[in-house]
């Protein structure tokens, strides 16, 4: 096993949604803008994309905003979430589907995306081997697979740039940081972990694990082979 991963196979909660969607996001905001400066921008004219685990569709909004001429699929197995995503991007529904789903049984057919991107996602699935495999199973020869997850053992100012980004109310600014570090990147892996099993992973080719400037990030891409 790559690391202690969520078992509950990947559901929120209906107060993790809650904490996500109106606490974290304005952090999880620059880890998306450094994603979209960074692999996302390299992204073919008129690329099909699918975000497995889109939560509340700040990313296919981003990607859609950004990119007029890519077609955006966006899954997430929280209904809550979904609910939240369908909303975000009513006005987007052309190039933008999102759809109620699980990451480790993706509804798809084989080689119809030519990019796969997961984010903060990696450490609910409770077998993440069969996760990555799906999204190779539903990725295009030579299609980008990325995934970005919180890396564990990173030093707490790297934690504290995370957390400082937050939507927080007065009375939880106190804990947010012992928090955040306990049982969010907690959960996550350290970078040695990560490039163990992602390195070590069939039917990938140009497998990297870098660190995301100044988050308590890792961000894993490959190419499907």
């Amino acid at each position: 096993m790559l690391f202690e991963t969520k078992q509950h196979g990947g559901h929120y909660s209906f107060m993790e949604a809650w904490l996500y969607e109106h606490i974290a996001q304005p952090s999880v905001q620059r880890w998306n803008e450094l994603l979209m400066e960074g692999p996302l921008a390299e992204l073919p004219q008129g690329a099909r994309v699918l975000d497995v685990g889109c939560g509340g569709g700040q990313l296919p909004v981003m990607l859609a905003r950004a990119r007029p001429d890519l077609l955006i699929t966006g899954i997430d197995i929280s209904p809550v979430q979904v609910k939240r995503a369908l909303k975000r991007t009513a006005k987007m529904r052309e190039r933008v589907t999102i759809l109620e789903g699980d990451g480790m049984r993706l509804p798809f057919d084989a080689d119809c995306f030519d990019a796969v991107i997961s984010v903060l996602v990696l450490k609910h699935f409770a077998e993440p081997d069969l996760a990555v495999a799906q999204m190779q199973r539903v990725a295009t020869p030579g299609a980008l697979l990325l995934m970005a997850e919180v890396e564990r053992g990173r030093p707490l100012d790297v934690a504290r740039n995370f957390v400082r980004g937050m939507r927080l109310p007065w009375w939880m600014k106190p804990f947010a940081l012992p928090m955040f570090y306990t049982f969010v990147t907690g959960q996550g892996p350290t970078k040695g972990e990560a490039e163990d099993w992602w390195l070590a992973l069939e039917g990938l080719t140009a497998t990297k694990v870098e660190r995301l400037p100044e988050l308590p990030a890792l961000l894993l891409t490959a190419k499907r082979d």
